[in-house]
């Protein structure tokens, strides 16, 4: 086996563990601290069979063994008597007697990767056991990806122990001030291997992790103005040790804490009063340069801590600061600094950087109004030309209404403006942790940014006209550009995953939806997570699993009515109202679908609205009345130009009985709307109307294959109902094998709806006869032929004959399929059999061949 390099999910990697220990391989699990290498170990440890586990050795490299327990430890892996397992940290590799273990014992390396943020999020839910609130992640998840799992664990807990963290509404927000935790501060240090930690050592860390935008020469500095001495020697120790990493950086080397975990928790955990004094000797050294002399990082670094210190720091610095950050794509951090940069009566600039820094996070009406203030002539080049280009884009942006569908009101858009003073310094610099380091990064033009984001919106009008291919490849090109520029690529990844929805399985759409919210929600951008979280409900309920979908709907319209998403908020109401309606809560429906009816709302909204009443109405039992719905809202969208969900109505409407009504409109929309589930819905649209003309002929067949495409597709919904409708084909013939066998298939999409609506459940006992149903029973249990006939007296010829007509009339082929047939019904055999001798009792036996007898 060679060296494996493991996803985060883990999955993968205690399959691997467990197989090689299985096999009395033994096995090495490689990674940093706090990766969770022991709790692997553990978990695969715990899966084996007792033989197995019973010769399991782990070795621990953090905990060395004395030189006769390593003797002996090395002779029983010589003999063969155990299997050892040893757990190396990547930042002190094995040495001595364990690399002689290793090498000259053939073992396995498994690599464990970091963790990434999007995992410490879940990981961090889990430790709650419930979410963080979006707008607390910044200062307690970091940005870079891994981290030493133990140390956050414990802050958690301290943090909920202390009253800070406090569970509100089933999310766990911050209710008070983070306190200097003095344990935590031990744990961190304990970590990374100093017990009792002294100075230099303890102050250098300290500092680093202060000020993570100062390079190593600059840190060298302060450091030896603190200590009298010159830490050159610590700092490259630490380094040696893994504990510091040195980045290379345009402006010269920067020094930062390796786990960033204990980089954001050093500051959190250090007493005030060293936080301050140690703050306070970083500025002092960092204003006796001019500002003219200072790097973009080192400004930064001066107006984040100097501010809630009370330095006086005039506009203009304030304001470089703010764009650096800004540049850096720090966009809260630029807002808090332009923020204070103004009310230090900064130049004109810090105006127009606050107003762009407003653009970037979402609000862009609050960013227009602020900008049309400002004269072009009162700044600098290029500012001025930016300045014309940005209100240009924004007006436009505002004038179009299909462009305002998917961002925040502008009431929602004031409310959520940064406070004029930051509360720490603490939770600037969680603002401020850079990845890469804070003057790395390139000029976010923010007209190349709107540009970008305009691109994004013309491609949703593209997508929603049908010309799907066209609309992806204008947002490639989009992210790129904004990429290039620096820029966040949230809203194109976003728009592509939106607009691919229907041209790639469901579950795909699904899976890449709840990576980017993951993404959004480790960043604190609950904007951002709120549209993902309520597409994924969209894909949800349009797959047909409506019962996955109403949880997912219920939070996402809680999320986007908090953040100020007017409309996507109606669009999840009818959503939620559809999902509600098709699992049988019509009550709950109507009064979710309310303030829709009462609000109005944009182009999309009425179409959408008439759609959900089509679903409500055929849920109710009122097809006729549905298919009107549907061919209302397809009449709404065509008025629009959305021949997207033009076409989505019409198949509802095919769904609902109007197949035939509708089949032309279909048609000519075929050739317009482009996406692989659309073809789906087109040639189910065709087989309906066939069905519904009398033209039968090869129409069971056809069926079956649009279901098991649908199937392909994530299509639960399509799938079941076609699949229910190839079954009543194959019992108008008197095919009641095959019937049972599809009626069985579309069962089991059913399930996954959580809706009978799509298709009829099957019971295969209502077809078994009382005797056919007791011996099928008993097989599932595992009784032979023979074992069977003796319990109920009866010749084993009259068994195989009864299970002949249960393999026919449930459509199976083999024994092994019996449990999956009649399933739910299966219950404990009645009478004697539960006291029979243990010979009854035996593990089901080998299957017959699929074709041979029962």
């Amino acid at each position: 086996m060679s060296d494996i390099e493991l996803d985060v999910d883990r999955d993968e990697s205690v399959r691997v563990v467990r197989e090689a220990l299985e096999s009395g391989r033994g096995i090495v699990v490689s990674g940093p601290p706090g990766s969770g290498r022991s709790h692997l170990v553990r978990t695969a440890v715990a899966g084996l069979t007792e033989p197995a586990r019973r010769r399991i050795r782990v070795h621990d490299h953090d905990r060395p063994r004395d030189a006769a327990a390593r003797r002996r430890a090395a002779e029983a892996v010589a003999r063969g008597q155990v299997v050892p397992v040893v757990i190396e940290s990547t930042s002190a590799p094995l040495d001595g007697w364990l690399r002689r273990l290793v090498d000259e014992n053939g073992l396995a390396r498994v690599r464990l990767a970091p963790w990434g943020r999007e995992a410490m999020l879940r990981l961090s839910h889990r430790f709650l056991g419930g979410p963080l609130d979006p707008q607390i992640v910044p200062a307690l998840i970091p940005a870079r990806d891994g981290g030493d799992l133990v140390v956050l664990r414990e802050a958690l807990h301290d943090l909920q122990a202390v009253g800070s963290l406090v569970d509100r509404d089933g999310q766990w927000r911050l209710e008070a001030p983070i306190p200097p935790i003095e344990s935590l501060r031990r744990l961190i240090f304990s970590r990374m291997g100093f017990e009792d930690p002294v100075d230099p050592v303890e102050t250098v860390i300290d500092v680093v992790a202060l000020a993570p935008e100062l390079g190593t020469d600059r840190i060298r500095i302060v450091l030896e103005q603190i200590l009298g001495i010159d830490p050159l020697p610590t700092i490259e120790m630490l380094a040696e040790r893994g504990l510091l990493d040195i980045v290379d950086h345009p402006d010269g080397a920067v020094s930062r804490i390796h786990d960033p975990v204990s980089e954001l928790m050093l500051v959190r955990s250090m007493a005030r009063l060293r936080r301050r004094r140690l703050s306070n000797a970083i500025v002092a050294d960092l204003t006796t340069r001019s500002p003219d002399d200072a790097t973009d990082a080192e400004l930064v670094c001066l107006a984040r801590l100097a501010l809630p210190l009370g330095w006086e720091l005039d506009g203009t610095t304030l304001a470089r600061a703010a764009e650096t950050a800004l540049r850096a794509s720090r966009t809260r951090l630029a807002e808090h600094l332009a923020t204070a940069a103004l009310m230090k009566g900064a130049p004109v600039e810090a105006t127009f950087v606050l107003a762009v820094a407003e653009s970037q996070s979402g609000r862009s009406a609050v960013a227009l109004k602020r900008l049309e203030e400002l004269d072009p002539s009162q700044l600098l080049p290029p500012h001025d030309r930016t300045l014309r280009e940005l209100v240009r884009l924004l007006r436009a942006r505002r004038d179009d209404p299909t462009s305002q569908w998917n961002v925040p009101s502008l009431a929602a858009q004031e409310r959520d403006g940064v406070e004029a003073a930051p509360a720490d310094d603490a939770e600037l610099a969680a603002l401020s942790r850079p990845d890469p380091p804070i003057g790395a990064g390139v000029w976010a033009d923010e007209a190349i940014v709107l540009r970008g984001e305009r691109m994004g919106f013309d491609a949703a009008v593209m997508a929603m006209k049908g010309h799907t291919r066209a609309a992806v490849d204008l947002l490639v090109e989009a992210e790129g550009m904004l990429r290039d520029a620096g820029a966040d690529t949230f809203r194109v990844r976003w728009g592509r995953i939106y607009t691919r929805m229907w041209d790639q399985s469901f579950d795909r759409t699904l899976l890449e939806l709840e990576f980017l919210g993951d993404e959004a929600a480790s960043l604190g951008r609950s904007d951002q997570e709120a549209l993902c979280r309520w597409c994924t409900g969209l894909g949800l309920q349009h797959s047909g699993r409506v019962s996955e979908a109403i949880p997912v709907l219920r939070s996402a319209l809680a999320a986007l009515e908090q953040q100020g998403f007017a409309e996507p908020a109606l669009l999840a109401h009818v959503s939620l109202a559809k999902a509600l309606a098709l699992a049988g809560h019509h009550a709950a429906a109507t009064d979710v679908l309310a303030p829709v009816l009462e609000a109005g709302g944009g182009p999309l909204v009425a179409g959408w609205l008439d759609d959900a009443q089509g679903w409500m109405q055929l849920s109710a039992g009122e097809p006729e009345a549905a298919a009107r719905s549907f061919i209302d809202a397809a009449a709404v969208h065509a008025g629009y130009g959305y021949p997207l969900f033009q076409m989505i109505a019409l198949s509802g409407a095919a769904r609902a009985g109007a197949a035939a009504q509708v089949i032309d409109q279909v048609d000519e929309l075929a050739g317009l709307v482009e996406g692989e589930c659309i073809a789906l819905l087109v040639r189910q649209a065709r087989a309906l109307a066939r069905r519904e003309t009398g033209a039968t002929e090869g129409l069971v067949a056809e069926f079956e294959a649009i279901a098991d495409t649908a199937v392909r597709l994530g299509m639960r919904g399509h799938a079941a109902q076609s699949y229910a409708i190839a079954a009543e084909l194959h019992t108008a013939v008197g095919d009641a094998r095959a019937a049972a066998a599809v009626t069985r298939l579309g069962a089991e999409q059913t399930a996954l709806c959580g809706s009978e609506w799509f298709g009829t459940r099957h019971d295969a006992t209502r077809e078994l006869s009382d005797r056919e149903l007791e011996i099928a029973e008993l097989a599932v249990l595992g009784l032979s032929n023979r074992e069977i006939a003796d319990h109920l007296v009866i010749s084993v010829r009259t068994v195989e004959t009864h299970l002949l007509r249960v393999f026919r009339k449930t459509g199976i082929r083999q024994r092994a399929d019996l449990r999956r047939a009649i399933g739910g019904s299966a219950r404990p055999a009645p009478g004697p059999l539960h006291d029979a001798p243990p010979r009854i009792a035996t593990p089901a036996r080998r299957e017959p061949p699929a074709t041979g007898r029962p």
